[in-house]
């Protein structure tokens, strides 16, 4: 398990020094053995630990709580170490990053102070207010609404609403409203009227982590005055593959408990034979936590030399391909879901701009130090391809984009 090390600005960046050519030679020896994406996530936990050493000395007056697995450590600069291995440092140091960035002290009256003088100007400064609204997390949107509300006895959001437009407007304004009032919404219209679109069901649905699926339900309840399960269990019946997958997401708790050998094995057998086992790959899909569940795959790639996602593609088909996908992207890490819903939205002919705007308010706070990476191609290349103007600018402001 890992355990904790306080660590300051000098003695990090001295660990940093000490053991980049250790990395070097890793890397090394990767590009001789291992596959492309492997070396890649390799150079990217590099770029993620130099992240976190810049952040430190952002906050030089503070020391910070910095999560190390020391022994794992030593087994990385001795060149002795598994992906799967790396791939759970890697995680908790993102999650460890994200934690830091929303710990800051930050001065919500001043930030209200800032909006209204970009918004006091005659005309307004785009640019400053995307740039504005992207430094702070969702959460904390909330407070410098509330400031700036109590200051100047208007709404931040109607104010933007007034000096603004078109798409622009609308995904300021997605982006200033409350997380889970959002997304309890994009649900609502996915089953609401005749039809339920499942596609934007799935999409939503398996976003949610189980923090997330509780204040969901919360928020559904409070808005439209019903259960979320219930209100998708009418519309996607559980009797369907489908219906199961769903039901069993938004149910199931995810946790670190079993043997990802024995998983792995489960899920080959239930793939084998005339038939395939639904029940098996769902139970695996909504029970496992990310580490548990990359153990899982990268015991079955290695054991039976196919990529599990490939074996999903393969067994199922419609609606059940598409939740189980989604399901299996997300397990994996949830920026890569994030990445395909952005890929859905700009492909093809015409931009799904509902899509496309809702994902970015939704989760460009939580992934936009890993969407570039997670995406499967070009991604500012895509936006500028699909969306032009203020609003082009808004979306790569938002995601972290420009550079």
């Amino acid at each position: 398990m890992l355990f904790t090390k306080l660590v300051g600005v000098q003695e990090c960046q001295v660990d940093i020094i000490q053991h980049g050519y250790r990395f070097q030679e890793y890397e090394l020896s990767l590009k001789k053995s291992q596959e492309a994406w492997q070396v890649e996530f390799i150079l990217e936990f590099r770029s993620k630990m130099r992240e976190q050493v810049k952040f430190f000395q952002f906050i030089h007056h503070q020391e910070r709580t910095l999560q190390h697995e020391q022994q794992a450590f030593q087994q990385i600069w001795s060149g002795n170490i598994s992906v799967f291995i790396y791939s759970q440092i890697y995680y908790n140091l993102n999650a460890n990053i994200q934690q830091l960035r929303t710990s800051q002290m930050i001065n919500y009256q001043q930030a209200a102070n800032n909006f209204h003088q970009s918004l006091a100007i005659p005309g307004t400064n785009e640019s400053q207010l995307v740039k504005q609204i992207s430094n702070f997390t969702n959460e904390q949107l909330q407070q410098i609404q509330t400031a700036y509300f109590q200051s100047f006895n208007k709404s931040l959001i109607s104010k933007i609403k007034w000096d603004t437009s078109f798409n622009f407007e609308r995904l300021l304004v997605k982006t200033m409203t409350p997380r889970y009032d959002l997304w309890a919404e994009c649900i609502h219209h996915a089953i609401a009227g005749l039809g339920t679109d499942e596609k934007r069901l799935i999409y939503y649905v398996f976003m949610s982590d189980d923090t997330d699926k509780q204040n969901l339900r919360m928020a559904y309840q409070n808005k439209y005055k019903k259960s979320l399960d219930t209100a998708i269990a009418f519309d996607v019946a559980p009797i369907w593959t489908f219906g199961k997958l769903l039901q069993k997401w938004l149910k199931n708790t995810k946790t670190n408990n079993g043997n990802p050998q024995q998983l792995a094995e489960q899920l080959h057998k239930a793939a084998s034979g005339p038939g395939t086992k639904e029940s098996v790959f769902i139970q695996v899909l909504t029970s496992t936590d990310h580490d548990l569940f990359n153990q899982v795959v990268s015991a079955y790639n290695k054991k039976y030399m196919i990529n599990l996602r490939a074996v999903i593609k393969r067994e199922f088909s419609g609606h059940t391909e598409l939740a189980m996908l989604a399901a299996y992207d997300f397990d994996i890490h949830p920026a890569n879901l994030c990445a395909q819903l952005i890929h859905h939205a700009v492909k093809g002919m015409g931009t799904d701009d509902q899509l496309l705007m809702n994902v970015t308010a939704l989760f460009r706070d939580r992934y936009y130090d890993w969407i570039r990476q997670a995406y499967p191609g070009n991604i500012v290349r895509a936006i500028k391809g699909d969306t032009s103007g203020h609003y082009e600018d808004a979306l790569l402001g938002l995601w972290n984009l420009q550079a």
